[in-house]
Formats: structure tokens, sequence, C-alpha cells
């Protein structure tokens, strides 16, 4: 039998402040999908999937779960001797509020800190991503409040959904978009 730790108020109050993860039963299938999407091997037509649901009913919680559980720094990177290879299997990134492509291309090099010229053109962010997206072994794009692409006129929206079907055949790894 397994005692239950005794901790004081004030340590179970900091544990409460950090992020957890409660395997709710419909949370875990969904964690389950995504994972598997991560998982096929790469063919002519990218495996995705959209997670639907209503605000506040877990889908980041399920993406940072699965970004946690695959985002694994390796044991000999904390000893600081040798700076072994990174991974970073899920890339995370949350969808720009209006539905535009080079929005989206500029807030995924933001995050990998790699920011260029406004005049960039998309073709070489999607060039620069797809290079560091390799050097990374990133095997799945998580896009946060993909709502946002229902914005703007119809127009738009169609301009920046063939520009993520691009991207996803170009970088050759699978989405998952939260709406």
């Amino acid at each position: 039998v397994v005692e239950p730790e005794v901790l004081d108020a004030e340590t179970r109050i900091k544990r409460l402040q950090h992020p957890f993860w409660i395997g709710y039963e419909r949370a875990v299938e969904v964690r389950a999908r995504i994972e598997e999407v991560m998982e096929v091997p790469y063919s002519d037509r990218i495996t995705s999937c959209t997670v639907i649901a209503p605000s506040y009913s877990g889908k980041t919680s399920i993406l940072r779960n699965v970004q946690r559980r695959h985002n694994v720094l390796p044991t000999d990177y904390q000893k600081g001797l040798e700076r072994p290879e990174l991974k970073i299997p899920v890339f995370f990134v949350q969808a720009p509020p209006v539905p535009d492509e080079d929005r989206l291309l500029d807030a995924i090099l933001r995050i990998l800190l790699l920011q260029g010229s406004p005049r960039e053109p998309t073709e070489h962010k999607i060039s620069r991503i797809q290079a560091v997206f390799a050097g990374l072994g990133v095997k799945l794009l998580a896009i946060d409040e993909f709502g946002f692409f229902q914005a703007g006129s119809v127009d738009r929206q169609h301009k920046a959904l063939n520009g993520l079907k691009y991207l996803s055949n170009e970088l050759k790894i699978p989405m998952v978009l939260a709406s």
C-alpha cells in the first residue's frame, strides 16, 4: 500500500498554479487520435485532423499535453557538458486573429526567433520553416485558435486555407487544428 504524500497548504497551492493534466476519458481519446495522426508514415496525402469544441472545453490543454509528452529534453542536456541535438516533434502555434497565411508563417518564425523582413516572399518563409522543422525533427504542427480563420471575406478564407494546405504539403507533416 502506497501512502499518499502529505503536503502543506502552501506547497499544494504552488503545485496547483502549474499546468496539470486531468485525463478525462474524452480528452485521452482525442490525445490518442492526435498521436495516431503524428505517427502516420508520410504519403502524398498528409493525414491531419481538427479538434472542434466550444470555448474553454480543454482543446489547448490537450494540444499542450501532447506537446509536453513528446517534446522532452535529452537527459544529457541538463548536465551542460555537451549540447545534444534537440528534437521538437510537436510544434505549437496560435493562429493569427485573421485568416492570413503570411501572418501564420510570421508567427511560426517568431516562435523560432527567425523573423525576417516584412517584405520577405511567402515561398522564402516556407523554405526557412521547412529547413528548421527538418533540423528539429518536427512531426506535427499544432495550430490553436483556428476559428480565427473564419474571420474576413470568403476569398480571404479560401486563400488562407489554400496556403495552409500548401504549407502542410511542403512541410510533409500533419497538422492538428483546434477551433
